[in-house]
């Protein structure tokens, strides 16, 4: 019986112990990946020859840029399900043209979706011409869950005659680049005060590693208490007992 409870009392401490390890290398992930963020954004921004010279552009996600092109707003995308402080809304995605072969998936903002009718889509504008940006590197929008459905290539243009729009759940950048011929070469946050109709309170990028401490920290004191457990019952109290009862006699 001893032995048995010697070995659960090894294997429990051990595995609590492990498990507190596990978090606290997630914790050391984080700090890691947050102190990423903050040097990219501390990084001076990339014009667009800068940003085209770079191989692979979402290698260095967050790091700011300032751009010239053109909006191809024949192909922007709305994103359903978006909410923004507690609003249900889209997120506003069109590609821009930084040179005659290459644009960038923006996530220009967000607007409010009609609560009645989904497909009445609240005004916003896009600037034709020659423009300027400043946008920070994503890695693209969040994926929400879906169910398989056909989409078309382009939804109907409106009385307003308003850009081509299509409401979807999600984007895949390669997809998308394959749909509309595009050669999509990365995606990008677009920043600045709200403008065009557009909200831009995007979240603070930053990752915190304060619940892996926590639960590093629950699971050595699990350890550390089933040790002391084991000790307690199994070899000072005994022993005391066994003082008291040759005392006793």
């Amino acid at each position: 019986m001893r032995a048995f409870i010697l070995l659960v009392s090894v294997a429990s401490a051990a595995l609590t112990f492990r498990l507190g390890v596990w978090q606290w290398s997630r914790a050391e992930q984080k700090w890691a990946l947050d102190e990423s963020v903050k040097q990219a954004q501390s990084l001076p921004p990339l014009n667009n020859a800068q940003l085209l010279a770079l191989n692979n552009p979402q290698a260095s996600l967050n790091q700011r840029v300032e751009l010239e092109g053109r909006w191809l707003s024949q192909w922007t995308v709305l994103l359903d399900n978006r909410p923004q402080d507690s609003h249900a809304g889209f997120w506003v995605i069109t590609p821009f043209e930084v040179s005659p072969q290459v644009t960038f998936l923006v996530q220009r903002g967000w607007i409010p979706r009609d609560p009645v009718q989904r497909d009445r889509i609240a005004p916003f504008d896009t600037p034709m011409g020659w423009v300027k940006i400043s946008a920070r590197i994503s890695e693209g929008p969040s994926k929400m869950f879906e169910l398989p459905m056909p989409f078309p290539a382009k939804a109907q243009e409106s009385n307003q005659n308003a850009p081509f729009t299509l409401i979807r759940q999600n984007i895949d950048r390669l997809s998308f680049a394959q749909e509309s011929g595009l050669n999509i070469k990365g995606n990008l946050i677009e920043l600045g005060d709200n403008s065009e109709g557009l909200v831009r309170d995007w979240p603070v990028v930053s990752v915190s590693a304060a619940r892996n401490v926590g639960y590093a920290f629950q699971w050595f004191c699990l350890s550390l208490l089933i040790v002391f457990l084991y000790i307690w019952y199994q070899i000072l109290k005994p022993l005391r007992h066994a003082k008291q009862s040759s005392t006793s006699s």
